[in-house]
């Protein structure tokens, strides 16, 4: 039996159908494992970065605490029971300043003699609720500071690096846990070790501590999860630290492979229906571009890494200065605050009711009475005379470590202004009045009109502006004057403040509203300041809707201009 001869354009049209369609089952499972490959590198990648932020949020939290308690006041205030400093310091401000949820500080009785929670003091009964979850971690802190003190190996390094932390679940909600000995930073009447108190601070991981540690590695929707989710979605366990999976910290992964697929499937169609070997060598040539894509794709995506890192440690180094400046200012202000206090006694010990008495006494007739009033007087004077000088320096301490808070609530964004209808006579007239003082004491001229005019503007804020611009203007000017004079605008009113100064060179008026920048005639002068005057008066300017601009000539003298909204 004879079979019917096949057409050769058939055969061929069938060879190259079955070649084309072995040929496309071939790419498409190339194709398929190189994206499955490609998104789970992805996955894993994400999940091991993410890994490593939550990590380190959760260490982060004691890291928090020791900022505050090791500290003497902390020991002296907690003692005392100062509520309001211990909410100022332990408690809601660590709430609004770290993003804390709960904070308690516990007696040596394991006691609590403060609560807060979300940004408000409680009653001391809530820490009931909270005791099944937080005693466990308080006894065994307990139990490690008496073996350390048994051991002889309670230094003042080991103890400020004492704490004990845990993940637990409350609800539906799983939260850290961490508790810290607050301790002396001098060792100055640091009570014993069973007599320490303690403070407990608890953060609930939330969307908003998924979104802050997730966020900046480009991670989409992260979110915490209870029960451990589908397996289309990228996910990490969060541990106790018995190994006990309290939540998960869950997101929606990028898939590149998926993306490339889908963006490249209408021309690979396309290319599908082709015929021959010219459809052969497209489909090869195809792999071949695939291929020089991914390749493209893993650098973009390193380069982007990279950049992304780099951005997240200049912010990283960026916060740590500010929390610095803060820290640092913070715990200056407050022995700054008691050196004045006993400086202004010391000023004034002839008004005091034992100087009266002991006056009293030596009116006697006694001439050896007589000659002890005048030394007794001579020594009074001197005293006054120095503790006026221990009292300027410390105002003018004072005033530059409010500068450096102000300067770091400003970054932040921590620092509000109270825009208000008042008249700009009251204003600029009680500037004037305690700059005339300065300006006397140099020799110069200062000279002002003030108009009366309605603007809308923070009273106080505006006051440290002018104090900051007309203060520098007497502080570089040597001989001749200061002028301050007033121009009215459609929008705004212009205080301008003239000065027959030293000036500033062109090269330096651009920079000189930048944080911590002190011209060259500064550094050669030895003029004090902080290099923040101007930058804290320009951002306070902004924030109040104006602005601060200077135009300036060398040994002629320099023009400062501060624009204030108009009233209404």
């Amino acid at each position: 039996m004879r079979y019917p001869l096949i057409p050769l354009g058939f055969q061929i049209t069938l060879f190259l159908l079955t070649l084309l369609f072995v040929g496309m089952l071939f790419i498409v499972s190339i194709g398929s494992n190189a994206v499955k490959l490609s998104d789970e590198t992805s996955i894993l990648r994400e999940e091991k970065f993410a890994s490593l932020a939550l990590e380190e949020k959760i260490k982060g939290v004691s890291e928090q605490q020791r900022s505050a308690t090791i500290w003497d006041a902390a020991v002296r205030k907690t003692l005392e029971g100062d509520e309001e400093w211990i909410s100022s310091n332990l408690g809601v401000w660590m709430q609004e300043y770290f993003g804390h949820d709960e904070n308690y500080v516990l007696n040596d009785q394991n006691q609590a003699i403060f609560s807060s929670g979300f940004g408000e003091i409680w009653s001391v009964e809530e820490y009931d609720f909270r005791s099944t979850l937080i005693n466990p971690l308080v006894m065994e802190l307990r139990g490690e500071l008496a073996e350390m003190a048994r051991n002889g190996s309670l230094f003042d390094e080991t103890l400020a690096s004492v704490e004990v932390w845990d993940i637990v679940q409350t609800g539906d909600q799983a939260a850290i846990i961490s508790v810290v000995p607050i301790i002396s930073d001098t060792d100055e009447d640091s009570p014993s070790v069973e007599k320490l108190y303690l403070h407990v601070a608890m953060k609930y991981l939330d969307r908003e501590i998924a979104e802050n540690s997730l966020l900046a590695l480009g991670i989409q929707r992260p979110r915490f999860e209870i029960q451990e989710p589908s397996e289309e979605s990228a996910k990490v366990p969060v541990k106790s630290r018995s190994g006990q999976t309290i939540s998960w910290l869950t997101w929606v992964p990028q898939r590149p492979g998926e993306e490339v697929l889908w963006k490249i499937l209408p021309g690979f169609l396309a290319i599908a229906f082709g015929f021959g070997l010219i459809t052969l060598w497209i489909s090869v040539h195809l792999v071949k571009i695939s291929s020089s894509l991914q390749a493209s794709e893993a650098q973009a995506r390193l380069a982007v890494e990279d950049s992304e890192n780099a951005n997240k440690k200049a912010k990283s180094a960026e916060i740590e200065k500010l929390n610095f400046l803060s820290v640092v200012s913070h715990e200056i202000r407050t022995p700054l605050t008691v050196i004045l206090g006993y400086a202004k006694i010391g000023k004034n010990l002839s008004r005091l009711p034992a100087d009266r008495k002991l006056s009293e006494a030596l009116q006697g007739g006694d001439d050896t009475l007589k000659e002890v009033k005048v030394h007794l007087d001579k020594l009074l004077d001197i005293s006054t005379r120095g503790m006026e000088k221990i009292e300027k320096s410390g105002e003018h301490i004072l005033f530059l470590v409010n500068q450096i808070l102000d300067y770091s609530k400003i970054k932040k964004g921590h620092l509000q202004v109270d825009r208000k209808a008042c008249d700009i006579f009251d204003v600029v007239s009680p500037v004037i009045d305690q700059m005339r003082v300065l300006a006397e004491q140099k020799g110069l001229e200062l000279n002002c009109n003030v108009p009366s005019c309605m603007v809308f503007t923070d009273l106080l804020r505006t006051r440290q502006i002018l104090f900051n611009i007309i203060g520098n203007a007497i502080k570089f000017t040597d001989q001749g004057k200061v002028d301050v004079s007033f121009e009215e605008r459609k929008f705004h009113v212009n205080v301008v403040i003239q000065d027959t100064g030293v000036g500033i060179e062109k090269s330096e008026v651009a920079r000189i509203f930048e944080s911590f920048y002190q011209s060259k005639y500064t550094s050669k002068k030895s003029v004090e300041g902080t290099g923040l005057g101007l930058t804290v008066a320009k951002d306070l300017a902004k924030l109040n809707g104006g602005d601060v601009t200077v135009k300036s000539e060398v040994k002629i003298g320099s023009t400062f201009t501060v624009s204030i909204l108009k009233s209404k």
